[in-house]
């Protein structure tokens, strides 16, 4: 080994002194017949290149791909921990063959026939644990180099594993029946009550000692009137959802709405006439109230009140009515909040029609713009003020006599 690396440091020296010796020869073989020569060598150059065009392109790419451990087959021990959920991979191949691999569809298995029982196994990672999802042949193509896993070793913590059987949880119910209400006591699970769980047993018996039910996704009723079946996803902890079969994470719940219901009755609704306003005609409708029930939900008519609700009555058959006389019209009522019908329900009014006139306006009565006439206003009388006596004149002063000579 020594010898060898001498040999090679001896020769890494001379090299400037070898690139020298090979320089002159290649000038003394030019200078014979340069012309030829250096076509030669240009042609030799055009070549390399179009024949390194026409090789495949080589890159490297990046993926990530999950870890899913293996459970351990006629054992009493199994994977309670592992080091890495993911690893990430660098391949190396011709790009159209790197393009072609969908990271979605590996998987790096690992934990399949272990030997050794202990309670922490470590394994490096090879391309032997990468495999398809679809369990096909072959996870990659032949051709792609694994440059790299990172990390390259992982760490499984071996635990014994035990059975519980969890009961489900009863479904949290969302909103309020249309109509009724939902009879919680009664709220059934159809078909399994409980799930066995096999796992480890530092999680799956510390969850059952600690009476942990599996819970299921909520249920809306509020677009129910009527009891009805519905299929729920079951949500189990998180910690034990990777020894649960796919097929018991459905879970089939009946949900009683008993037709218990409440009514409220509101009088002394104002009817309004709706009409083109033409500017032309009054109108005015008998009776100018109505009664109307209204029923649903028990909380949701505890919350109700007059002023929710609106009576309508379209007095256009009133206005085109010849004479001016009145016209039987139907009421309509409605709630002036849209989200209350989905909860409640409102019934004709009483009574369903009114009676409507349409009048024209006498245009020689002053409307409340118009001034008010002299006539309607007098002002009071005052009493004259008393006159003061006239002052007496006073006398004209005498005229000055004439001067006596």
């Amino acid at each position: 080994m020594k010898t060898i690396a001498t040999s090679f440091l001896r020769r890494l020296r001379r090299t400037p002194t070898y690139a020298a010796i090979w320089m002159r020869r290649l000038g003394k073989w030019l200078r014979t017949d340069p012309a030829t020569k250096l076509g030669s060598l240009a042609l030799a150059v055009l070549l390399f290149l179009f024949l390194h065009g026409l090789s495949p392109k080589i890159d490297t790419r990046v993926i990530r791909v999950p870890v899913e451990p293996d459970l351990l087959k006629e054992s009493s021990k199994t994977i309670s921990d592992i080091s890495a959920t993911e690893v990430k991979m660098e391949l190396r191949g011709r790009v159209d063959l790197l393009q072609s691999i969908k990271p979605e569809e590996l998987r790096l298995r690992v934990g399949r026939d272990l030997r050794n029982r202990s309670s922490t196994i470590s394994i490096r990672l090879t391309r032997n644990h990468l495999e398809r999802t679809d369990g096909a042949f072959r996870a990659i193509p032949d051709d792609v180099r694994i440059l790299s896993f990172e990390p390259n070793t992982i760490q499984l913590t071996l635990e014994e594993q035990c059975s519980r059987a969890f009961l489900i949880a009863m479904p949290e119910i969302l909103g309020t029946p249309i109509l009724g209400t939902v009879n919680t006591n009664a709220i059934d699970i159809l078909g399994k009550r409980e799930i066995t769980v096999t796992g480890p047993s530092n999680i799956v018996a510390h969850l059952y000692d600690n009476s942990v039910r599996l819970a299921t996704a909520p249920i809306d009723v509020s677009n129910s009137s009527q009891t009805f079946e519905e299929t729920v996803d079951l949500i189990p902890p998180t910690a034990i959802r990777p020894y649960i079969d796919e097929q018991d994470m459905k879970v089939r719940v009946r949900i009683p709405i008993d037709d218990e219901t409440a009514t409220a009755v509101f009088s002394n609704i104002l009817v309004n006439v709706a009409a083109v306003a033409d500017g032309e005609r009054i109108f005015s409708c008998s009776p100018t109230n109505v009664t109307v029930t209204v029923s649903g939900n028990k909380t949701n008519i505890a919350a109700m009140n007059a002023t929710n609700i609106a009576a309508l009555v379209s007095g256009n058959e009133a206005a085109a009515a010849e004479g001016g006389d009145a016209v039987e019209l139907p009421v309509r009522v409605f709630f002036r909040t849209p989200s209350l019908y989905a909860t409640l329900r409102l019934h004709d009014p009483e009574p369903l029609t009114v009676s409507v006139r349409a009048e024209t306006v006498d245009r020689s009565l002053p409307s409340p713009d118009d001034p008010k006439p002299d006539v309607l206003f007098v002002a009071p009388e005052e009493p004259p003020a008393a006159e003061a006596p006239e002052a007496p004149e006073a006398p004209e002063a005498p005229a000055p006599a004439p001067d006596q000579p």
